[in-house]
């Protein structure tokens, strides 16, 4: 039922699409203001010996603005999203066997994603509910952005951050020191609405919650199935579907222009959005030796996400047709794991501990033309340098959720260029993310059309190379897809 009801809401908004502009309507003597999409996403995978169709993804979008008095609005968004994969492929047998298990989490998807309130008081700017905050922007990976975690069940982090941001409830307020320099200070405050990245479906480590965007775990991990299997142990996870105030989040950012550059300190005290595990698995040798008694069974692995501080800065500078600009993290106490194995059987000592992470990006955008290939608009050009540093780095540190070895120092580039053509009804853009630590990167080339008000057809490709035992990219080594969207806009 909950299928046919989303089929009926998409129906119902193209409908509404027919009748209003692609710029929304306007209800209530313009008190309301509604717009969205409907769209079909569907990616074609074209890996060795296993092309497929791998998701059919019909998405309805309502975006809602009410005005309740001048200095006081009201924003939401309501987001639902069927896959049809799982029932058009309910009856392949690899699909039934690789991947029917994540067909609850992944199939249908039906949640109001942000609402929240803005007021205006004086100099003072309010904002609160669920909602997206955006500290620094970066093409292709983070790094200032910190504060929602990613939902990456479906194509990893290649889309938009907008998309697959998982907004929390927040309080927010903006007061405006001096306008003319654009200064202001920010403060933030999560009362407990606790989220995490989603990238896999299921912390018992079971195969039953595969997807095609699934990342196996590393071998140290995957020594631990059989024992789960055999209920020796138990992987378990807090819950933080409720408010705790005792694990609130706060941040604090202060932005000003000085001298044509545009500053922001910024502080942030929160959870990690990625687990570590704890929990010491040679308790079981005794056990299996039979030279003592067994221990209390199962016995318990736990999932869990520290508190971490994280300070910072961004930097941005407009000459002429360059824009400089840069961000600054350091995680004053990033958790990583540190696995030791018993030499008798192998079996891991899973522990947590510490260390200073320093990152950092330096980054450029540029506008100029390029007349042989586009005579009638200027080709947007950016590039960026990330830099991740460990200090007191040991070669023990795994880093979760998958217990991959990190390195001392990790550099990626990234490099966006995008143009229009025919009066922009055209819109060409390719992606490049490179990792040179793994020598694995990702391309993500699009061509956007747009067709009158209402249509955005689409077509892209996401390429990957790597290693497959390394992340982030060489993991999906196989997983070179190209879909084509088709989004109707009212």
């Amino acid at each position: 039922m909950k299928r046919i009801g989303l089929v009926f809401g998409l129906v119902v908004s193209s409908l509404w699409g027919v009748v209003f502009s692609a710029h929304g309507f306007n209800v209530m003597d313009d008190k309301l203001f509604i717009t969205g999409y409907v769209q079909n996403q569907s990616s074609y995978r074209m890996a060795d010996g296993a092309d497929e169709l791998v998701s059919s993804e019909n998405r309805l979008q309502v975006e809602m603005d009410a005005n309740l008095h001048s200095q006081v609005k009201v924003h939401g968004v309501f987001r639902g999203i069927y896959d049809a994969i799982y029932d058009l492929r309910h009856e392949s047998d690899r699909w039934g066997t690789n991947y029917a298990g994540s067909r609850d989490k992944l199939s249908t998807e039906y949640k109001i994603r942000e609402l929240y309130m803005d007021a205006t008081l004086g100099r003072c700017d309010f904002r609160v509910g669920k909602q997206q905050v955006v500290w620094g922007e970066t093409d292709g990976l983070r790094l200032m952005d910190l504060i929602n975690p990613l939902d990456m069940r479906r194509q990893f982090i290649t889309r938009d951050w907008e998309d697959i941001r998982i907004p929390q409830l927040i309080a927010k307020a903006i007061y405006g020191i001096d306008p003319m320099r654009n200064a202001f200070f920010e403060l933030l405050w999560n009362p407990g609405d606790l989220e995490r990245d989603e990238v896999y479906f299921d912390t018992t480590m079971s195969d039953d919650y595969k997807s095609p965007w699934t990342i196996a775990n590393s071998q140290s991990l995957e020594a631990i199935k059989p024992l789960r299997q055999a209920g020796l142990v138990r992987m378990k996870e807090k819950d933080t579907s409720e408010l705790n105030a005792d694990e609130s989040e706060f941040g604090a950012r202060f932005g000003m222009e000085l001298g044509g550059w545009f500053f922001t300190l910024n502080y942030w005290q929160g959870f990690s959005k990625s687990p570590v595990l704890d929990g010491d698995l040679t308790v079981l040798e005794p056990m299996f030796l039979g030279s003592g008694p067994p221990p209390s069974l199962p016995v318990n692995l736990e999932y869990k996400y520290p508190r971490e501080k994280v300070s910072g800065f961004t930097f941005n500078k407009a000459t002429g047709l360059w824009v400089w600009r840069g961000e600054f993290a350091t995680y004053w106490n990033k958790h990583y794991n540190t696995i030791d194995t018993s030499p008798v059987l192998g079996l891991p000592n899973i522990s947590m501990v510490d260390e200073t992470l320093q990152s950092s990006m330096l980054g450029f955008d540029y506008k100029r033309f390029i007349k042989w290939l586009n005579p009638e608009k200027m080709f947007f050009i950016s590039g960026q340098a990330f830099h991740n540093h460990i200090f007191n780095y040991d070669d023990k540190l795994r880093s979760g959720p998958y217990s991959q070895k990190p390195r001392e120092d990790s550099v990626a580039l990234t490099f966006l260029a995008n143009t229009g053509y025919h009066m922009d009804r055209i819109c060409p853009e390719v992606l490049v993310v490179y990792d040179i630590g793994t020598t694995g990167w990702y391309i993500k080339p699009r061509v956007e059309f747009k067709y009158g008000e209402h249509w955005r057809p689409e077509i892209g490709g996401l390429v990957f190379t790597g290693d497959e035992y390394e992340l982030p990219f060489g993991a999906y080594d196989h997983n070179d897809e190209i879909y084509f969207r088709l989004r109707y806009q009212f």
